[in-house]
């Protein structure tokens, strides 16, 4: 960023497990419906993040990601629940609603898809934004795994999303952002 001091916490927390992630299916932009798994561990995630002390709370429009970050909220009334078209999922075309291969590294992405230079563009306007808005505050980000990899990779400077491991359904990252970028946790679900 310039090489300007950001000072910012951020809470970086992948939805919890829809239907779709069961059975295998590519949500890509379509919003997905929570499994009864996944709305026990958003309420464990919500306990768990009660008492951080949140400043702004920024989510994908899509419904899995809303429905996560509104059992987050409940323990933040004060804070306001911003939506953001560019939290949402990597859009995968055509493949949407298709079941992953097996096998995940033989998954061709159609012509039709966003490509890996939109996906970070976007991303990469994001954390611009949040990082002039939020000086010396805590960010909570509710999004979804490719997002939030592509997101982690633009924090590192790196435009490798396979350098970022994949998320959990669920997980909790926290990145303090200063002269030095610091990795608090990644891909947490100890409150699981």
């Amino acid at each position: 960023m310039d090489g300007n001091q950001i000072n910012m916490r951020l809470i970086l927390v992948r939805h919890g497990e829809t239907i779709e992630n069961i059975k295998g299916i590519c949500q890509g932009q379509m919003d997905g419906t929570l499994s009864s798994e996944g709305i026990g561990q958003i309420e464990k995630l919500a306990e768990r993040l009660k008492t951080e002390k949140i400043d702004a709370i920024y989510t994908s429009d899509l419904k899995r990601a809303i429905d996560t970050a509104s059992a987050i909220i409940k323990h933040h009334a004060q804070t306001l629940l911003n939506t953001d078209k560019r939290l949402r999922e990597r859009y995968f075309g055509s493949y949407q609603g298709k079941v992953f291969p097996e096998n995940r590294k033989e998954l061709i992405v159609p012509i039709d898809a966003e490509s890996d230079k939109e996906l970070f563009e976007r991303v990469t306007d994001f954390y611009k934004d949040i990082s002039l808005k939020h000086r010396e505050q805590e960010v909570l980000i509710v999004s979804h795994g490719v997002t939030l990899r592509t997101l982690l990779a633009v924090i590192q400077n790196t435009s490798n999303i396979e350098s970022v491991e994949p998320l959990k359904n669920a997980s909790i990252s926290i990145i303090d952002i200063d002269t030095q970028t610091q990795f608090i946790t990644l891909n947490s679900t100890a409150h699981l």
